[in-house]
């Protein structure tokens, strides 16, 4: 442990009496805390190059002042029981220290964003947690991983101090860009591919370059919050188009004067409704003619459960005016923190610019383990025994809820990690239903809460809720609509 003590060999005060007011001001300010566990006299003589027995006189003194106390072998320690009374932060001279009188106001906060993380949630979390972004810890692939990290740090190691290309690693853009031509009919090379820290980053870096305070972006209504609070923060004007049964509202998006575009076509967060092949040739017109890009952002892209797998809106454009957006945060974990871009040609130098003003790369460690897994097929392998226990829990969820409720309307249980139910109209309002089902503890979401942001106006959608199935066991799913069944008939 260290001090931040520093000495001044150039004034009258010994280097004893400097060493022992410095101690005693970090622990009046609190700086060092009851109990902590000072450096040994050996070591902090070491570490301020002084004798040692200057530092002992100075421990001395505050000991027998009742700063400090001895532990025998165990060490010096500031003492648990200091008056209250001493804990304020005081002057050298033994006088209160007030902050100066400010001269002018300081620079003005210029940022206007909001949390985007919010889960809404009051009290204790919910016993079970229907949650609509998230994996089963269980599934996460730990031997895999374990095994591929120590071979590469056993053969690499070096690697880890060494800055990288902001774009990604090589390997990882390489096995992307492989993968994602079968898996999303993606046709890339790794030059295209820009790897960042999630879709959080990746909307950031896109804002950054696109967003100033005249620009209009597009986003569905309900739409994914964190997405339109990015793009809100840089002074973007948003423009909410109602999210329909099939659909973006696309004739009055045709009425709009818009930038940018945001939409999750292939399972829109948080309806799950899945755009059809005409609404997203229609689209793809839209923003061709209003010379906007598309941001899609295809963050569960790789669940599909009925019927063939869709190509990404991406697969589909001829122009060039789609920004792909995908993550690993829904098939391998949040925590491993990566997601990518695919972009079109002339944005892929501005974009690696902004992401290294950000912070000049993502690990090493996590990108080389994670492009092994896919080149070794190991992260496909990974991917359908995670599909099949969603698709094992989706289709439990769907059961258990015509099994309790007579009149059931689902939106998005083709595909992802959740669904949306749409409440009959005998039934509590969704916000009513959220906590009642809180109090029963089952964490159900609104079109207002779990990541999700109505703008209001949208019918439709107005009595939705939204069930996440991706972190439950087989039992939580049967158990959590067991619980919601007797709030409604509560």
């Amino acid at each position: 442990m260290e001090l931040l003590i520093e000495l001044d060999r150039k004034i009258s005060e010994t280097l004893q009496v400097q060493i022992y007011e410095q101690i005693r001001q970090l622990i009046l300010s609190r700086v060092l805390d009851r109990g902590f566990s000072l450096p040994s006299s050996r070591m902090l003589a070491d570490d301020l190059h002084v004798s040692r027995n200057t530092v002992l006189n100075a421990y001395e003194r505050l000991t027998n002042e009742g700063y400090l106390e001895t532990r025998g072998t165990a060490g010096t320690f500031v003492t648990p029981n200091l008056p209250e009374s001493l804990l304020k932060t005081t002057s050298g001279n033994g006088r209160s220290s007030l902050p100066p009188i400010r001269k002018g106001a300081l620079a003005p906060l210029k940022f206007r964003g909001r949390i985007a993380d919010f889960p809404d949630m009051s009290g204790p979390p919910p016993q079970i947690d229907m949650q609509t972004r998230s994996q089963w810890r269980h599934l996460f692939p730990a031997k895999e991983w374990g095994r591929l990290m120590q071979r590469r740090l056993a053969s690499e190691a070096t690697q880890v101090a060494t800055h990288r290309d902001p774009a990604g690693h090589v390997e990882l853009r390489q096995a992307l860009a492989a993968h994602l031509a079968p898996a999303r009919g993606i046709v890339a090379s790794e030059h295209q591919i820009l790897i960042t820290n999630g879709t959080q980053e990746s909307l950031n870096i896109m804002a950054r370059l696109f967003v100033d305070r005249d620009t209009t972006v597009a986003v569905e209504n309900p739409c994914y919050g964190p997405a339109a609070f990015a793009f809100e923060s840089y002074g973007a004007k948003l423009l909410p188009v109602n999210v329909e049964e099939d659909g973006l509202d696309l004739d009055n998006l045709a009425k709009l004067k818009f930038d940018l575009i945001y939409t999750t076509p292939a399972h829109q967060f948080p309806t799950g409704v899945t755009m059809t092949v005409e609404q997203r040739q229609r689209l793809l017109e839209l923003a061709w003619n209003s010379n906007a890009y598309i941001i899609e952002d295809d963050y569960d892209g790789d669940f599909r459960y009925d019927g063939p797998p869709l190509r990404s809106l991406r697969a589909t454009d001829t122009n060039g005016c789609v920004i792909y957006l995908g993550s690993f945060s829904q098939t391998l974990g949040a925590g491993v923190r990566i997601g990518f871009m695919v972009l079109p040609f002339e944005l892929i130098e501005p974009a690696i610019a902004v992401k290294s003003l950000l912070n000049k790369g993502n690990s090493w460690a996590n990108q080389v383990v994670l492009a092994d897994m896919i080149e070794s097929g190991s992260y496909m392998r990974h991917l359908r025994r995670t599909r099949s226990i969603y698709l094992g829990n989706r289709n439990n969820l769907i059961r258990a809820l015509k099994t309790a409720f007579d009149d059931v309307q689902l939106y998005g249980e083709d595909g992802g990690a959740h669904l949306m139910w749409k409440l009959p109209p005998h039934f509590p309002n969704a916000s009513a239903l959220r906590e009642k089902s809180l109090q029963a503890g089952v964490g159900i979401y609104t079109t207002n809460t779990g990541d999700a942001h109505d703008f209001g106006g949208n019918g439709f959608f107005d009595r939705g809720v939204m069930l996440g199935y991706s972190s439950l066991s087989e039992k939580q799913v049967w158990e959590s609509v067991s619980r919601i069944f007797s709030c409604v008939r509560g």
